[in-house]
């Protein structure tokens, strides 16, 4: 797109649903069309990243030289001290590492092959601090490296968890928890950023501004003053202090935007604010944005192609499969289904969604939601005449953000479904709209209506706990349920016939003993039946065991030119009583739809989640399943589809299968074939021209956002957030805007503005994405040995070795290595250097290598064929959670167990049952919640350890065993900290309330908003709103923003990281040491047996 074409920004005025349109040049007459970010300053040269790459600009301003073109996102530059090189980070490789440009702009060289986050500074003119996940496994627990950017060795700070220290004449100084303030305005929690200071440079830290609750971050020691930004006055500015964190003075002004990310060099300050630099003399005290000129081509910004079905949003077909609608990146078309030219439907600048064509109707009808230039929905009618005439009309508006759509059988109504719970209907003779429900649980889907367009059905939820199957009736104008709701009824789905109304239900309580723990659960009860609507009518699947039918009986599946008109006829007196399974297994059900002589669903394995995996959506593909009536016989029909959808006239369907579009009659099964035609059923999404303009698509996109968080945040008021000032507050910024890292950014300072914990946003389409190449890893820690030339085995992680990639490849089969066994070659190629070394093993991850070894009581060499692994989060996890526990059984003389929850999810939930089994017969318990990263089983687990014990069971072969069995009985410790965030927030508090034992440690993360993503943006990212909000009998809301408080505070200081003292696990035995000797521990009186003898007669 050429950088001088105008789009219209809407401005949004008050009250939001009045909004007005005013027109802005986008891209066309600002003086400054660049997002800058990220100014590295020395002396009077600045470089910054725009357009994802290095450019460089004088600190008066003016024209920026670009200095890179990567294939990658570039990230925190930093001058080298002499002003000769700049390191900065780049995903280049696929995998974010240090680069090293020269200030005059010649080749890169990479230096890194470990995986850096961020390049914090410069120690000096050959070795980096850098921060790094190498050998972290817990969340947001990163580290600090020195790193020789000659020879790629690197070295690990011993200072625990930090994000920047800094070492100059004046004292020491650690960062830590040192994020970015405008990403959580305001925030006040456990991880707020902060500062320890040790001026004797002695390794005695102290930690300063203890009485600012908000974040800091960007330490700088200038002269003898220390500078940083911090946002405890309400927008973050920059402020300088003595390094006893007194005297505090504020030295910039912005009161709009947040000061991120600023530079010093020879008395000036250079800073980033609002996509723009700024410049701010020491001396002078003169404040001044640089005025910086970017020429050139932003590419990501530009017009270009797209393959459809790689961004495939939704599909829909016509009666008799003669057309179908495709929808993608917002892009409306139809066309007819194997040849012929598709025709887009729309205004060019709107983006539109949920298309269905309608059934049938003299001209092709579409309705569809269209999404207009203030990011506001409507439902719109296409009518597409032979001759390719279209007209469009809007038919319903002010709903909300449409989730479903459908219209009746007889094309007279069109039922809505919205993010507010609610129905709607549209009836188009009238042209009026109607709400017909409302569900204050849970959100609405399993819309669906009668054949004769009578009824209209969804899920409904009369409780937190039911679902049901809600019915109205547009003659009397009335709902209902159609039966008593039991556990949980959905997807429902008329047949043809109108006699029959089937769904999906879990009514049948069969629990599922656990394999490992005395539990039960209800994993696996799902099934569908049918409501015979009609007393009268025969199970469907019975009628063909007969020869013939009785007269006026219909017989299904039947085919007839003319078919009678149905009229479905709801016989309600005892209905409940006319539900009938149908004959199918039970469990994994999701989605039913009837058809003439069959019933097709989709059911997927029942089966445990990977807890190494990504548990929340693994993305696996299902299996399309048909139950036919006539042959009593179930077959899968369609394998590895996503989505599917059914003709009007239930007589084909459409599915996403494998990536790819097929569509299929109801009919017959498909077939192997392969090609793109009628009779293969692949249809060919590529006549589709898909064409994206960034620049449109990244304002509609921030609307997007903005109504999404105007929609869903928890409570209307936004919590007094004033919502369209913040929107038309950083819709300017969007004009800066020219790659999709840049509107990323811009979209986490926007949602930033709530001062509300999990408002995030992730995933879509980076122009910029290169082929992941990560290096494999051996498992061990290794030191160069220049005299042998060859890599010693310092040492060797070992984990789980039952799980794949759980422990190092040194240990695997065949190679049986140990520490003080060295490493001559790698593949045939003697590595001078660990940069060698790590270079050898790049992008061979999962793949074997041939080592040359040398074993440390031979003095012949050997080969050895290893698989490397990816990265050994898992394995140190294992090994820090063994140490623990061993260290605390030790202490104890095994008396007191340990065990570590590293999240509230599946691998949380996991790590308990493994831990708690193991340790539950002990005296006491430490329950370690350090690091953990939320999710939603802490109730199951806190309900698991508020069990007492009430008795003992006695056996005279197999023991004695506790009741309840799981009842831990002696004194529970839990040990917190700021890295405990989300549900690690809700169990640390509740731990509290339930008085299980005291909470150690420090205050948690403060985030207990919870979210449920479900609608993407438009080039398939997500961005999360804060939807439910936690309320506690104690504190009311003051948890989010805050957190938890421990009962003992403890902290473990920089100089406890070196000397590898655990002040919290010390301090948890200590109080477990005490609790333990005033627990009264049940004893039972074992000796006292019961005396069965017959008394003897007299």
């Amino acid at each position: 797109m050429s950088q001088n074409v105008n789009i219209r920004l809407a401005k949004i005025t008050k009250p939001s649903h009045n909004m007005k349109t005013s027109i802005l040049s986008y891209g066309a007459h600002m003086s400054q069309k660049a997002y800058l970010q990220s100014p590295t300053l020395n002396g009077e040269q600045v470089v910054f990243v725009t357009d994802d790459d290095l450019w460089q600009c004088s600190l008066i301003g003016g024209v920026a030289r670009r200095l890179t073109t990567k294939r990658g996102v570039t990230k925190s530059p930093k001058f080298s001290p002499d002003g000769k090189r700049i390191a900065y980070t780049s995903n280049e490789s696929g995998q974010s590492d240090v680069y090293i440009l020269s200030s005059s702009g010649s080749m890169s060289e990479r230096v890194s092959y470990f995986g850096v986050s961020k390049v914090v500074r410069w120690i000096d003119n050959t070795n980096l601090l850098v921060l790094s996940a190498l050998d972290d496994f817990a969340r947001g627990a990163l580290h600090l490296y020195n790193l020789n950017i000659k020879n790629g060795e690197f070295k690990k700070l011993p200072w625990g968890p930090c994000h920047d220290y800094i070492s100059s004449p004046k004292g020491h100084l650690i960062g830590r928890n040192l994020g970015d303030p405008a990403r959580w305005k305001r925030y006040q929690g456990g991880t707020a950023g902060h500062f320890w200071i040790d001026q004797s440079k002695k390794g005695q830290f102290k930690r300063i501004f203890q009485k600012i609750g908000h974040g800091l971050s960007n330490p700088e020691i200038i002269d003898d003053n220390l500078y940083f930004i911090s946002d405890f006055e309400g927008v973050a500015n920059i402020y300088k202090s003595d390094l006893q964190g007194k005297n505090i003075k504020r030295l910039t002004n912005q009161k709009k935007y947040y000061i991120r990310n600023f530079s010093y060099s020879e008395g000036n300050i250079v800073y980033q604010c609002a996509g723009s630099l700024f410049q701010y003399n020491l001396k002078s005290k003169g404040e001044s944005q640089i005025q910086v000129e970017t020429s050139g081509t932003f590419i990501q910004a530009s017009e270009r192609f797209e393959e459809p079905i790689k961004y495939l949003q939704s599909f829909s077909l016509a009666s008799r499969a003669k057309e179908l609608t495709l929808t993608s990146r917002g892009q409306l078309y139809i066309m007819p289904p194997w040849n012929g030219a598709p025709l887009r439907l729309g205004d060019r600048n709107l983006f539109y969604k949920s298309a269905v064509i309608t059934p049938e109707s003299k001209f092709s009808e579409v309705v569809c939601i269209e999404i207009d230039n203030k990011g506001e929905e409507n439902v719109v009618l296409f009518q597409v005449k032979s001759n390719g005439q279209t007209t469009q009309s809007k038919l319903m508006s002010q709903f909300g953000k449409a989730y479903f759509m459908t219209p009746s059988p007889d094309n007279k109504r069109i039922a809505l479904v919205t993010n507010r719970n609610e129905v709607w209907l549209f009836d188009r003779a009238t042209k009026k709209k109607v709400k017909i429900a409302t569900n204050e649980c849970h959100f609405i889907n399993g819309l669906t209506w009668s054949p004769d367009g009578r009824y209209v059905c969804w899920n409904d939820n009369p409780t937190h706990f039911l679902m049901g199957i809600k019915i109205y009736d547009t003659k009397t104008k009335t709902s209902r349920f159609v039966i008593p709701p039991v556990g949980s009824d959905y997807s429902p789905s008329f047949c043809p016939s109108g006699k029959y109304l089937f769904f999906i239900g879990a009514r049948e309580f069969h629990p599922t003993y656990g394999e490992i723990n005395f539990e039960m659960s209800f994993s696996s009860i799902t099934r569908p039946y049918v409501i015979l609507l009609d007393p009268k009518a025969p199970l469907p699947w019975k009628q063909f065991d007969r020869w013939d039918f009785p007269p006026g009986e219909e017989q299904v599946g039947k085919k007839s030119k003319k078919p009678a008109k149905v009229v479905v006829n709801i016989v309600w007196k005892d209905i409940e009583q006319r539900i009938h399974p149908l004959p199918l297994p039970m469990g994994g059900y999701s989605q039913l739809e009837a058809v003439n002589d069959k019933l097709f669903f989709i059911r997927n394995e029942v089966k445990g989640y990977d807890p190494n995996g990504d548990w929340r959506d693994d993305g696996s593909p299902s299996t399309l399943s048909s139950f036919c009536y006539k042959e009593n016989r179930c077959e899968d029909f369609l394998r590895q589809i996503h989505s599917l959808a059914f003709s009007p006239d239930k007589r084909f369907l459409i599915a996403d299968a494998s990536g790819d579009l097929r569509l299929v009659s109801v009919e017959l099964k498909p077939n192997e074939g392969e090609e793109n035609i009628k009779r293969d059923g692949w249809i060919d999404p590529e006549r589709m021209l898909l064409k994206i303009n960034p620049k449109l698509e990244w304002l509609h996109m921030y609307q997007e956002a903005w109504v999404l968080q105007r929609e869903h945040f928890w409570t209307p008021n936004m919590s007094n957030i004033d919502w369209v000032d913040v929107y038309n507050k950083y819709l300017p910024l969007l004009d800066k805007v020219n790659t999709r890292v840049e509107f990323s950014d811009l979209v986490w300072e926007m949602q930033g503005e709530l001062g509300t914990s999990h408002c995030y946003e992730s995933g879509g389409d980076y122009h910029r994405r290169p082929h992941h190449h990560p290096v494999g890893q051996l498992g061990a820690e290794l030191k160069y040995n220049s005299k042998g030339k060859s890599f010693e085995i310092v040492s060797i992680n070992r984990g789980d070795s039952w799980v794949k990639g759980h422990t190092s490849p040194l240990l695997g089969p065949g190679a049986a290595l140990s520490e003080g066994d060295s490493i001559q070659e790698i593949d045939g190629v003697k590595p001078q250097n660990l940069k060698e070394l790590q270079q050898l093993l790049e992008g061979k991850v999962n793949r074997r290598v041939t080592l040359r070894v040398k074993r440390k009581k031979s003095t012949q060499t050997e080969v050895v064929s290893v698989k490397l692994i990816g990265h050994q989060g898992n394995i140190h996890y294992r090994e820090w959670v063994n140490a623990n526990r061993e260290y605390v059984h030790k202490k104890s003389k095994g008396k007191f167990g340990y065990l570590h929850i590293p999240d509230m999810g599946v691998k949380g939930f996991s790590e308990f049952w493994k831990g708690y089994l193991q340790e539950v017969h002990r005296e006491g318990l430490i329950v370690d919640v350090r690091y953990n990263g939320g999710g939603n089983v802490s109730q199951l687990i806190l309900k698991t350890l508020a069990q007492k014990l009430q008795g003992y069971d006695i056996t005279r072969y197999m023991g004695i065993e506790k009741y309840p069995r799981d009842a831990f009985h002696g004194p529970i410790v839990c040990l917190t900290n700021e890295l405990a965030g989300s549900d690690g927030d809700i169990f640390s508090h509740n731990f509290k309330l339930m008085e299980l034992g005291p909470l150690i440690g420090k205050r948690t993360w403060g985030g207990v908003i919870g979210i449920w993503p479900r609608q993407e943006l438009n080039d398939g990212s997500w961005t999360s709103q804060p939807e439910f909000s936690f309320w506690f009998r104690d504190v009311g809301y003051q948890v989010e923003n805050y957190g938890t408080d421990p009962d003992i505070d403890v902290e473990i200081t920089p100089q406890d990281w070196k000397k590898g003292i655990d002040s919290q696990l010390e301090r948890g035995l200590i109080e477990m040491d005490k609790l333990a000797k005033k627990f009264m521990y049940l004893k039972p009186d074992l000796k006292k047996l019961p005396n069965l003898r017959a008394p003897l007669l007299k």
